[in-house]
This record gives structure tokens, sequence and C-alpha cells, in this order.
């Protein structure tokens, strides 16, 4: 066995390892907070929304920079709310019928395909109505706006303040070196039989 190819093999695995730990996990139902789940989504709440769109949004949009997709601050004022829950629900689907807009998007973000959300109606509202509030949350100090902190993901972040990834981490080194250390010793037997 060749150490060299044991080894890459190993860090193929500790790298995999580690992102399926940061894998977003935020598109399915399952993923979905209970309180969400049930709620009655026939009237808008900003607070739903907000947990909706950490869920279903942040692995591809920010509130104020282009990542994948564009930023969603203010989206509401740029299109129609009607042709926003169909380009969420059916985004393909609008830009094979021609729809100038979707099909502008597209090409304007690299023809990278926006999935179709499994979201309905009222849930998409509530992410318009979040997003409708986003940096609106007055301050201490009167009528001065601060923005609030962009939304996070469905995925579970790698922050080194996280115990969770320590763990993680501490787990692969030890297995990393235990390997390593086989590996030298079946290498330099090998070596002696020789």
């Amino acid at each position: 066995m060749n150490v060299k190819l044991t080894g890459l093999a190993f860090v193929q695995l500790f790298l995999s390892a580690v992102a399926v730990y940061g894998q977003n996990t935020g598109t399915e139902a399952a993923d979905v907070p209970d309180e969400i789940a049930e709620a009655n989504l026939q009237s808008v709440n900003p607070e739903i929304g907000e947990s909706l769109f950490k869920t279903y949004c942040t692995a591809c949009h920010h509130m104020e920079m282009r990542l994948v997709g564009p930023a969603l601050k203010d989206v509401h004022t740029r299109r129609a709310e009607d042709w926003i829950i169909n380009f969420v629900q059916r985004s393909q689907d609008m830009i094979a019928s021609g729809d100038s807009t979707a099909v502008a998007m597209f090409n304007e973000f690299n023809r990278i395909i926006m999935p179709d959300q499994p979201v309905d109606e009222g849930q998409i509202k509530n992410i318009l109505a979040y997003i409708k509030s986003y940096g609106s949350e007055p301050s201490e100090k009167g009528n001065i706006t601060r923005p609030r902190l962009a939304a996070t993901s469905g995925a579970i972040p790698l922050k080194f303040s996280d115990f969770r990834f320590w763990i993680t981490y501490t787990i692969m080194v030890i297995l990393m070196v235990i390997t390593l250390f086989y590996l030298i010793e079946y290498n330099s037997i090998t070596d002696k039989r020789e």
C-alpha cells in the first residue's frame, strides 16, 4: 500500500467530512421549524418570514450583497409580488416561457439555475414581509434606524467558536494522526522485508 496515496485518500475523507458538516440542509421540508410548518400563513408575519428566509433563501441570497443570486433588500420595489411568487416557485418555467425579466436575470447571474422552492404563496408573502421590514428596526436613540444583522442560512456554519466544530475537528485530527502513524509503521515493516 502506498503511503502517499493513502494519505491523500485520508485528506479527501477529512475534507468530505467537513463539507458534510457544513452542508446546507435548509431545503428539506423536515428542517422547517414546527411553529412555521403549523402556522396559519394566511396572515403575513415578518418573524415567520425571517425564519423562512433563513431556511430557504440564505444559501444563495443576502439582503445587501450579491451572492449566487441578487441582493433581496427592497426586491418588492423592483418586482411585482405576483412575479416574485411565480419566479420563486417556477423560475425555469418563466425563463422557458420567455419572460424578459426572468431571462435577463438568468443571464446576468451566469445562467445559474434557481431551483424551484418548496414554498407556498403564503410563505413567500411572509418572506416578503420580512424583506420589507429589513433595516426598519428602530434604535434606542429614537427615529434613527439601524440595519438588521444579515440572516444566516440553514447551513451549520463552520465557526471556531462552535463547540460542535471543535469536537469534529479534534476527532478528525486524532484519526488522521493514528492513520498516518500506522501507515508509516506499515511502510517501515514492508521496507525491512525487502
